[in-house]
């Protein structure tokens, strides 16, 4: 499925930076062939930002999210010749079949 809107995919972490929240996430397809499922992507560096942003600090650790909507950008430094790719989430709904409480005995996020 990979990163695009209507995509499920798990939160393994975030960070609250204030207006926003850095979110280590990866998404996964089926090989038909091993039926087996197989990481199509993954990064540490996900920006939730506006609604996206309020709605994680509410969720625990590992939850499954269904990805609404969503936006990729890049941008070239021409000083340190660095290309960047930013992976932004301004909404998501919670996967039907998972818990939305907290869970409190995990690391605190801040």
């Amino acid at each position: 499925m990979g990163f695009r809107q209507n995509s499920f995919a798990k939160v393994w972490r975030f960070e609250d930076k204030g207006n926003y929240a850095v979110v280590e996430l990866s998404t996964s397809k089926k090989n038909k062939q091993t039926d087996q499922y197989e990481t199509d992507f993954q990064s540490k560096f996900v920006r939730f930002i506006g609604q996206a942003h309020t709605d994680i600090l509410g969720m625990a650790d590992g939850v499954k999210i269904k990805l609404g909507d969503v936006e990729v950008t890049n941008s070239y430094n021409k000083e340190t010749k660095v290309a960047y790719t930013n992976f932004l989430v301004f909404s998501f709904e919670v996967a039907e079949y998972q818990d939305t409480k907290p869970n409190n005995t995990t690391a605190k996020h801040d």
